[in-house]
């Protein structure tokens, strides 16, 4: 031992809203879409009593790890994995993620990331998982479009991000 003290892990959580608020959401732009007013990528009508036009980044932050981290208890899982679950969660939403995650990871499929989703997690192969999530999410992007036809209009942007997450997840490797 040389005495230097050990290269600091990065924060994961950091870096993955990071990414999604700033590269995914458009950052503090606030908007009127289908979700009602929008910024930071949190949207109204799924956040009930937040005045989301005047959300800090910081309170975004803390709804993003409240409500989609550590709900799917990204942090317990590898970095790469652990992101492209999160932005799963972000969109389309936490349930499917983790069906998306268990599906894929070949285990029981109950809606709840526990000890043997984690396991499964940590030994599967990490590229193969991280294509088999973005395949599965982008499966259910086009089962949506087939079941509500004007939601077409989302389909390039909602395959743009999913390819774009799977790079940046491909990059925590």
């Amino acid at each position: 031992m040389d005495g230097s003290s050990p290269t600091p892990q990065p924060d994961v959580f950091s870096l993955a809203v990071g990414y999604v608020i700033d590269r995914l959401e458009g950052g503090g732009t606030i908007e009127h879409d289908a979700g009602g007013w929008t910024r930071w990528g949190i949207a109204e009508r799924y956040h009930p009593g937040i005045d989301v036009r005047s959300l800090s980044r910081n309170g975004a932050e803390a709804i993003y790890r409240a409500e989609y981290w550590t709900p799917l208890r990204c942090g317990d899982m590898p970095p790469s994995v652990g992101f492209l679950a999160f932005d799963c969660a972000v969109n389309p939403g936490t349930g499917a993620a983790v069906l998306f995650l268990q599906s894929e990871l070949g285990v029981e499929r109950d809606g709840v990331v526990g000890p043997d989703t984690l396991d499964a997690a940590r030994s599967a192969a990490r590229k193969e998982l991280l294509i088999g999530l973005t395949a599965r999410r982008l499966d259910y992007y086009r089962q949506d479009v087939l079941r509500h036809p004007p939601q077409v209009v989302n389909l390039d942007g909602w395959t743009r991000r999913s390819l774009r997450s799977l790079l940046f997840a491909q990059g925590l490797l």
